[in-house]
């Protein structure tokens, strides 16, 4: 058990040197506020990836709902999304078409936010148009990669926050947001 606890307080440790502490802290305060977070993620387009589903996209309109592509789906996932106040904190709620069965799943908005690889404003995949790209595998990609595999490579990638999640080699500098 010992052994075990260091483990875990090492690759904590690692986990947020190697990411950025102050990104990491950054997206914890800006999920914690229900405001900011709605304001961050309302109208934006956001990737994440992880081993058990590999890369997940989606877009959340401002009216609320959201399009999620995820893969292997052979369409576009449609959804609603909504931000609420939990505690002294926010949260960020989801609920999916066309069997809502279970209701609304939730997170803490920081957590949701440092999961996310990249947040960028608007829909450059247009996924709200519900015209699913291609059918993702679960291999892992940047918004850019599925851009220029979509054939329209230049659409903008304006981001909105820098994710903790990114290795210093994705990331986008400051001067490069509006390109």
């Amino acid at each position: 058990m010992k052994t075990q606890s260091r483990c875990l307080a090492l690759l904590a440790a690692l986990f947020v040197a190697g990411c950025g502490a102050r990104s990491y802290y950054a997206a914890m305060d800006q999920g914690s506020d229900p405001q900011q977070l709605a304001a961050l993620v309302s109208g934006a387009t956001t990737r994440s990836s992880s081993i058990q589903h590999g890369t997940q996209v989606e877009y959340l309109s401002p009216d609320g709902r959201a399009y999620l592509w995820y893969p292997g789906n052979p369409r576009i996932l449609p959804g609603r999304w909504r931000v609420e106040k939990r505690g002294l904190g926010a949260q960020i709620c989801f609920t999916y078409m066309p069997q809502p069965v279970s209701g609304w799943s939730c997170q803490g908005g920081g957590n949701y936010l440092v999961n996310q690889a990249e947040i960028v404003d608007g829909d450059p995949l247009d996924l709200e148009g519900g015209k699913l790209p291609f059918i993702m595998s679960r291999a892992s990609y940047r918004l850019s990669d599925l851009i220029a595999r979509t054939g329209n490579p230049s659409a903008p990638l304006r981001p909105r926050l820098e994710t903790p999640i990114l290795s210093s080699s994705e990331r986008v500098s400051p001067a490069s947001k509006g390109s």
